[in-house]
């Protein structure tokens, strides 16, 4: 968790400002909304599951107002659903801090079974999600002079499983760019 006195980062004042979190309906996207919010950024949450995504929010209003804290129920794979989320932080937060892109599927099934459409469905989450994440961001990012993008993965892309599925590896091909400076 982290922890602050006053909810702000040296008093830059990120209580107006905005977080987006993709898969943000459960499991570890969850827990950095609540992290969010704790740490004083309004959060959006992204995820293909609207009825998680509506329970996430009822969840999340019990520690932070419910104007901290938006959903939109789309498809990471498509780029221009992260372009909207961008518009819509900056918009509503009047910037952008922070971009979790956190949407990950997996494909069941030794590799040789798994069909081309499964597979092509996990690469279109899995990476192209980030790309377009890291893309729609990006241009607030640098017009702010700053803004930080967290990339989530499985452990396969460091250590992968022989005939690993369950990603399909596409967590080795993550962008890296997140680490290579400020905008």
């Amino acid at each position: 968790m982290i922890k602050t006195r006053d909810n702000t980062r040296n008093g830059r004042g990120l209580m107006q400002k905005g977080a987006i979190v993709t898969g943000g309906a459960s499991g570890i996207g969850f827990l950095f909304a609540q992290e969010c919010l704790r740490y004083g950024l309004s959060v959006l949450l992204v995820d293909i599951n609207d009825s998680a995504l509506d329970a996430t929010q009822e969840a999340l209003a019990a520690d932070a107002p419910r104007d901290r804290c938006e959903i939109l129920v789309d498809d990471v794979s498509e780029s221009q659903t992260l372009e909207q989320a961008v518009t819509l932080a900056v918009r509503k937060w009047g910037g952008l801090e922070l971009l979790v892109n956190n949407a990950g599927i997996g494909a069941d099934g030794e590799f040789e079974d798994v069909p081309p459409e499964a597979f092509d469905r996990v690469v279109d989450v899995n990476f192209k999600g980030v790309v377009n994440g890291c893309r729609a961001a990006w241009p607030t990012f640098r017009q702010q002079g700053r803004g930080k993008i967290i990339n989530v993965s499985s452990l396969a892309g460091i250590l992968p499983e022989p005939a690993e599925t369950r990603t399909l590896s596409t967590s080795g091909s993550l962008p890296t760019g997140d680490t290579a400076g400020d905008p």
